[in-house]
């Protein structure tokens, strides 16, 4: 009989501000409104005043891998536009809180996104070096602009007809989106160029704009789109920023005329001066230049003197035009930044965000980090009755409420967490730190007991017994200590009469030491064993009582980093660098089973309370679920985007929390779902096989678009949602075209039968339940003869007048796609004729109609001005002879 599991699936992720995404602000009639930032695969929403999570947005059709690294905002519209690391862009309503529309069209991470002037059009740049613009209103992809040579780092539309872009590449570029036509070059940078942003724009079509790259210069230049091609772009100067790190963020705010550019962890503004301010220092010049006229000494050297000074006067540089304004330092590096009115926001990359004062005193009036650790997670456990989760990292210990993920108590100045564990009670916590502490922390009070010094090293993993009373500790010290639990009276300072207050403590009973570093320990839960894994490779078991020698495990060939024992303290799980797992006996030291169970270091294994069942975790970001009797994996728990330090199971076994690199708490729960292994791996390699079929037929889209600069190409990608869709559409098709040309009375596919549709309504209905984005990607997967038959549904579909938008969008893709082949079958020229006379008549017909609409339009608001807007005559008084409006009172 085939066993059942039961499956994990994920229930919370919490514990993240923001990932390395710029912030994007949105405003609100009350405070300072609302920031939308990257978290991972989410899109955040985060109040900035309450610093409370507002909105988590996670599309659950996306990729597992997929990450959120870009964000725009277009506020007419109010959706949000997400760029994800797989290619993926997702627009998101703000109001409904749902994905309204999803592109595929990069085949790397989007580097950059940017809503054209109008907010119709979405402008984006990838790593693949390419810049492809989406037609929001029809929701697909124009045109694809290639060019770069390196990924795409800033975007600037400038109007309607025109768009510069940058490169790490250094290049910058300024586009013809009318021809679609790249029409100048030049080298922005000397290096790579990280940011540039429009400062400054004219009616007469000038720009000006700003770029920042490697080095300490934030260079500007002119555009004039009226100008002879290749001669647009010139450059104006350029002004010095402090620091050396690149840019990560260059804003220009238009109503104050200030540019802000941000920099490691520098944020520094210019400030445009008035034509006055201008003046007089072009004034004070010329005086300085007029003394230094006076001082000179010879008639010759006088002349030039006064040459040089004069023309230095009388020049106006771009440092003189911008005056520094303001300059302010975060707590950590930045990784993006947006404005709010003269307001700044960022985004750190401690797992923060910062909303500054701008002005000549920048000042902090904004802070979100409570809900998360600034630095990685190191190790996390839960309380005995599951309602308290505990993380430590560098410096923090967090309490969250496991069923709220709130944070409810946060314990600061704790140096850096290793190990972390609850003691008997669940009102007193343990940590050992990295230098050499063991830490006993007081939740209620929120304050530290005391600190022992356990270890002349690390601390790095510690382990409490079953009975509560005692605590052993391993350390970079090569030794192993037991520590008892007492309870001491300490004297009242300044009154000796007093009973002495009452605390906890820790003392040390016994000793182990070893010749290598103590990397784990974990003691049996009926404490007759101490199992200790050492940095030599081995795992060494002690009887606790006596402290003799019982048993030396070796085999691993790296450093153990995690162990547990089982419950009934028969079985003993070690995880290694070496990414192997090996189950060893407890009765006499066999190893019953090495599994290579992942791709990279298994950082933290655990025992599932009374069961063999195990968890493992690891640096390839996998945790995974283990049958230890039949030494089978039972799922993979995919969600974490980096390696995965901590691990923890509740004490009934309802639900398991890892906490990783990318600042995620997760929870997975247990569910009734009963879960078959032969399916899971059936299922497992489904998924591996439609995403090597979808990645083998991009690459053979792109070898052919190779060493290809300054070109224009269709936008297409092949995902799985996209093959999925042409097969439907292919099997579809192929029951409408026997169906059709079924001349001989045979009985009709059961699905048509069962519908009571026709053929050509069938596969309309088909067609339409394909996303609007995927059609001309489900359509790629097409061979010639299919597109054959499929023209003949066009030609029914046209005639009957169904759905022209659609008819007409795939009427055209056949036709560019497929030009060469239909061209070259001749059966098909009576059937295109009769289609493109159809066409024309369709959409003549629709012409006409939406003209008559708009004349009709045009008349409603000819008559509301007549019957609404009166002029008022006033001849008797001739200073008031002009002609006013009046504005009639009326009720609808």
């Amino acid at each position: 009989m085939v066993k059942s599991y039961t499956r994990f699936e994920l229930d919370a992720t919490f514990g993240i501000i923001s990932s390395a995404s710029p912030p994007v602000h949105l405003p609100s009639s009350r405070g300072p409104g609302r920031v939308v930032v990257g978290a991972d695969e989410a899109v955040q929403i985060w109040d900035l005043k309450t610093s409370q999570l507002l909105l988590r947005l996670v599309d659950p059709q996306q990729s597992e891998k997929a990450q959120v690294v870009q964000l725009a905002y277009e506020k007419n519209a109010e959706i949000i536009a997400a760029g994800y690391t797989d290619g993926s862009i997702r627009i998101w309503d703000t109001r409904s809180s749902t994905v309204v529309i999803v592109f595929n069209g990069h085949k790397s991470y989007v580097s950059k996104l940017e809503f054209s002037r109008d907010g119709t059009q979405l402008i984006s740049g990838g790593a693949d070096t390419t810049v492809i613009v989406w037609d929001l209103i029809n929701e697909q992809g124009l045109y694809r602009l290639k060019g770069h040579k390196a990924p795409i780092t800033a975007i600037v539309p400038l109007d309607d007809n025109y768009m510069v872009t940058v490169s790490k590449d250094g290049v910058m570029k300024l586009w013809d989106l009318k021809t679609q036509f790249c029409t100048e070059t030049r080298m922005a940078h000397k290096g790579e160029c990280w940011e540039a942003a429009l400062i400054g724009s004219q009616n007469n079509g000038d720009f000006r704009i700003a770029t920042v790259g490697n080095g300490t210069e934030l260079k500007v230049w002119s555009l004039d789109s009226n100008g002879d091609e290749g001669h647009q772009i010139s450059s104006l100067g350029e002004l010095q920023k402090e620091g050396r790190h690149r840019g990560v963020g260059l804003k220009f705010d238009f109503a104050n005329n200030i540019i802000v550019c941000a920099s490691g962890d520098i944020v520094q503004s210019w400030r445009l001066r008035t034509p006055d301010e201008i003046k007089r220092l072009l004034k004070r010049r010329q005086k300085r230049a007029s003394k230094k006229k006076e001082k000179s000494k010879s008639a010759q050297a006088d002349a030039e003197t006064n040459a040089d000074a004069d023309a230095d006067a009388g020049a106006l540089t771009i440092a003189d035009e911008y005056a520094p304004f303001s300059l302010f330092r975060t707590k950590a590096k930045i990784t993006g930044l947006c404005l709010y009115d003269s307001d700044i926001i960022v985004n750190l990359n401690t797992n923060s965000i910062e909303y500054w004062d701008q002005g000549e005193e920048p000042q902090v009036n904004y802070t979100i980090e409570n809900s998360g650790h600034r630095t990685d997670i190191r190790d996390c456990c839960i309380s005995s009755d599951g309602r308290v989760i505990a993380t430590g990292s560098n410096g923090t210990i967090k309490l969250h409420n496991a069923h709220s993920t709130a944070v409810i108590r946060t314990l600061t100045d704790t140096g850096y967490i290793l190990a972390l564990r609850f003691l008997p009670g669940d009102q007193l916590i343990v940590a050992g730190t990295k230098e050499g502490n063991l830490d006993l922390y007081d939740i209620a009070k929120a304050s530290k007991i005391g600190t022992f010094p356990a270890h002349a090293g690390a601390v790095w993993s510690i382990d409490v017994s079953s009975d509560g009373k005692q605590i052993v500790s391993g350390g970079a010290d090569k030794s192993v200590k037991f520590w008892s639990l007492e309870l001491i009276e300490e004297p009242v300072p300044g009154h000796p009469d007093l009973p002495g207050v009452k605390s906890m403590s820790l003392k040390n009973t016994h000793k182990l030491e070893f010749n290598d570093d103590v990397l784990a320990v974990k003691l049996s839960p009926d404490m007759q064993l101490v199992a200790a894994s050492l940095l030599d490779n081995t795992v060494k078991v002690y009887k606790t009582g006596t402290l003799k020698f019982y048993l030396n495990l070796y085999g691993h060939q790296l450093p153990v980093l995690s162990l547990d024992i089982s419950h009934d303290n028969k079985l003993l799980v070690t995880s290694s660098a070496d990414k192997n797992i090996k189950l060893w006996g407890l009765d006499f030291g066999d190893c019953h089973k090495s599994i290579f169970a992942h791709d990279d270091s298994v950082l933290r294994v655990v025992f599932e309370p009374q069961s063999y069942n195990f968890l493992s975790a690891s640096k390839d970001g996998l945790v995974k679920y283990w049958d230890g009797a039949k030494f089978i994996q039972i799922q993979a728990l995919k969600g974490h985007h980096s390696e995965v330090w901590a691990l923890a199971m509740a004490y009934d076994g309802t639900f398991a929390v890892s906490a990783s690199h990318d600042k995620t708490i997760r929870i997975w729960q247990m569910t009734d779902e009963p879960l078959f292994v032969e399916e899971e791996r059936e299922l497992e390699m489904e998924q591996e096989f439609e995403e090597n079929i979808a990645h083998d037929l991009n690459r053979e889209d792109n070898m052919d678009d190779e060493d290809q600069e300054n070109t224009v190409e269709e936008v297409k990608k092949h995902t799985i949602e996209s093959l999925k869709a042409g097969e439907r559409l292919f099997e579809a098709l192929d029951i409408c075209v026997a169906d059709l040309q079924n001349v001989d009375n045979k009985p009709r596919h059961v699905i048509l039968t069962a519908l009571n549709v026709s053929p050509e309504k069938y596969l309309m209905d088909t067609l339409s339940r394909i996303k609007t984005p995927l059609v001309e990607d489900a359509l790629l997967t097409f061979p010639l003869d299919k597109i054959v038959g499929l023209l003949q549904f066009v030609e029914i579909w046209l005639e009957k007048k169904w759905n022209p938008q659609m008819v007409c969008r795939v009427l055209f893709f056949c036709l560019r796609s497929f030009s060469k082949q239909i061209i070259a079958t001749k059966m098909l020229q009576s059937e295109l004729e009769v289609i493109r006379e159809r066409v024309r008549s369709l959409l003549n017909e629709i012409y006409e109609t939406i003209g008559f609409n708009l004349a009709s339009l045009k008349m409603l608001q000819a008559e509301w001005d007549e019957n609404h807007v009166r002029t008022l005559d006033l001849d008797a008084d001739p200073v008031n002879s002009t002609q006013k409006r009046v504005y009639e009172s009326i009720s609808l």
